[in-house]
């Protein structure tokens, strides 16, 4: 029994030091390309993080503008954006960078209530790299884009589709 208060007053001690709130981005600040918790100074910070719009909505609610995780004061795992229309979008980040797919979606659902996809577009190393689709309210392939470097190139045949895909997979392998 001792030993189980023990641990609870060491819990509860880390969270009165640490603050257990919420943190948002007005409680960071940015050092040498690093975000920290303010008067932190010396550890980068590491946790979730919420951005709010700067006013509050029509009902005095504060809307969420951004949702997210840092590691080591840079951006890490998953980043929500909503915008003021309903629409938001989805990005994953490894060390302040985008990689991978990242989404936008259109307001609502759909009548089977799933999320209506916008746009979707490859990242690599935080540029547009690879196939991108743009999509119609009703889910139907509206457009097909190809980057590469982040720039935009004719939609690359089957060998050079190949060529690009074992590039990406090389720059992935670097990632760990």
């Amino acid at each position: 029994m001792r030993r189980y208060v023990r641990y609870v007053v060491i819990l509860l001690t880390a969270m009165v030091l640490t603050g257990c709130g919420e943190v948002t981005m007005r409680d960071l600040e940015m050092r040498g390309g690093r975000m920290f918790l303010r008067g932190h100074p010396v550890h980068p910070y590491t946790g979730p993080v919420v951005s709010y719009y700067p006013s509050p909505d029509e009902d005095g609610e504060k809307r969420i503008y951004q949702t997210g995780t840092y590691t080591d004061g840079l951006r890490s795992d998953k980043w929500m954006t909503y915008y003021w229309n309903g629409e938001y979008e989805e990005a994953k980040y490894i060390n302040s960078r985008i990689e991978g797919i990242r989404k936008w979606f259109y307001a609502g659902a759909n009548a089977k209530g799933k999320k209506r996809i916008k746009r979707e577009q490859e990242y690599m190393d935080n540029m547009m790299d690879g196939g991108g689709n743009f999509y119609n309210t009703t889910g139907g392939k509206v457009k097909q884009v190809y980057y590469k470097d982040g720039r935009i190139i004719p939609y690359p045949n089957p060998e050079q589709r190949k060529a690009l895909e074992e590039r990406r997979k090389q720059y992935k392998s670097t990632l760990g």
